[in-house]
């Protein structure tokens, strides 16, 4: 487990000192979320928006990497003090941690190799479906992408939403679970997978890259939200503890929402903006 300081701008010396030191548990290898670039350093989304934030709240903030599988564990072990690593907002996870405001909600894709028979599917194409409100024209969709996918490998990372989801409701297909996003995209490349489950902002930027690379990759079948895909990522406190640093976490996101800065970060980082403005009001 490695750790990462960032440093704030007007933040030295003794006044450095005097500020508590927010440790940010992540697992660095999700981009553009979060992912560390050719030398060393820890870029991407939710770095840009830390780098905005501590300065919000009054604190000096640290970056420690840890595996995403076990991160809620390392969370409630004390290794750090909240977590920022693209984590969806679930009511089974509420169960364990405390979550501030979504600062991020945007939907999960199905990626493929345009030139397979999964990058032609048509299901879907165009379309959103809510896991959690869905009708009978939604579920003959999901039972077409079932039916295309009946004799792919699908890749999902070990404890995430996408798992969830998939595992749940395509129950009879194959799935191959990795323990790091970067792994599954790279197997998915190689053609040792059929189809990777990503959200989709990880997916405009893997098809980007590839695309400069030569290689053609499309998100398939419909943009998925709710259900079990969680209800937007936000930090994550241990459960019942530190009440007040997370009021200031909501107080700061509520004010970047406000000025617009978490939907230019959004935009800069991932292509969309995915702010919420609803965290206004709560």
């Amino acid at each position: 487990m490695a750790t990462v300081a960032l440093a704030i701008a007007g933040v030295t010396g003794a006044a450095a000192e005097e500020k508590r030191k927010l440790r940010l548990g992540t697992d660095g290898t999700y981009a553009p979320f979060n992912y560390t670039d050719p030398s060393g350093e820890l870029v991407g989304f939710e770095p840009d928006i830390i780098a905005d934030l501590c300065p919000r709240i009054g604190v000096e903030c640290e970056w420690v990497i840890q595996n995403f599988d076990g991160i809620i564990p390392a969370l409630n072990e004390g290794r750090f003090d909240a977590v920022m690593a693209s984590l969806s907002i679930t009511d089974e996870r509420a169960k364990a941690v405390d979550f501030s405001l979504p600062y991020y909600a945007g939907p999960t894709r199905f990626i493929a190799s345009a030139e397979t028979d999964l990058g032609k599917l048509q299901a879907g194409k165009g379309t959103t479906i809510l896991l959690g409100t869905m009708s009978d024209e939604d579920k003959a969709v999901l039972e077409e992408v079932s039916t295309a996918f009946a004799n792919a490998t699908v890749g999902v990372v070990r404890a995430s939403t996408h798992a969830k989801f998939f595992e749940e409701t395509f129950p009879g297909l194959s799935v191959k679970i990795y323990d790091k996003g970067e792994n599954m995209l790279l197997d998915l490349v190689a053609g040792r997978i059929d189809a990777a489950v990503d959200g989709a902002g990880s997916t405009l930027n893997f098809i980007g890259e590839q695309k400069k690379a030569g290689k053609d990759f499309v998100a398939v079948g419909p943009a998925l939200k709710g259900g079990a895909l969680g209800k937007g990522i936000a930090f994550a406190f241990r459960k019942g503890e530190d009440t007040d640093l997370r009021e200031k976490v909501n107080e700061a996101i509520r004010d970047a929402t406000t000025d617009g800065t978490l939907g230019s970060l959004s935009v800069k980082w991932i292509g969309v903006d995915g702010s919420i403005s609803d965290n206004v009001n709560k």
